[in-house]
């Protein structure tokens, strides 16, 4: 190796600052965790970055998650974010719950479930959960055709366009 840094005692392995008094570094610790643009690494993580991230190119993940442990999650709420339940899925997750999942087929799921063909989406209002629901009842207010001229009939009455 052309470099190589060996550390031997407590502390950090590497620390690079701009300023003597600069709290905002780069560093690797002991145990080869890396830090940032900030002066520590966060228990529990071996990245941590103290400001915004960009990315060029593509972030994959190693993890799927799971509903009680999504792959991406916020600090101090670790059963809230997103997973991978299946491939060419994704699901969101709210308390360790699946509320919604985009799936394979194009369909959007709602608390594991996707209704069945010709249902609706119902509000049950404030506080109350919504529901897959079939529409009844009720007839078509009107309905049109167009004749081979290009007239606008509504059931048999001419209306008198074209």
């Amino acid at each position: 190796s052309i470099f190589k840094v060996e550390q031997l005692g407590a502390g950090n392995s590497i620390e690079v600052h701009d300023a003597s008094t600069d709290t905002t570094i780069f560093l690797v610790d002991q145990f080869g965790r890396a830090a940032i643009k900030t002066n520590a690494v966060s228990s529990g993580y071996d990245l941590t970055v103290g400001g915004s991230t960009f990315v060029q190119g593509h972030l994959k993940l190693s993890t799927v998650g799971t509903t009680s442990a999504p792959a991406i999650k916020w600090d101090g709420d670790t059963t809230t974010g997103i997973n991978k339940p299946s491939t060419g899925e994704i699901a969101i997750v709210a308390s360790g719950t699946e509320t919604f999942r985009f799936g394979a087929n194009n369909d959007l799921e709602i608390a594991g479930n996707a209704g069945s063909s010709g249902q609706v989406f119902t509000s049950g209002g404030s506080g109350a959960a919504a529901s897959w629901t079939t529409p009844s009842g009720g007839s078509s207010i009107c309905s049109f055709k167009i004749s081979p001229v290009g007239s606008i009939w509504n059931g048999d009455n001419h209306n008198g366009f074209g």
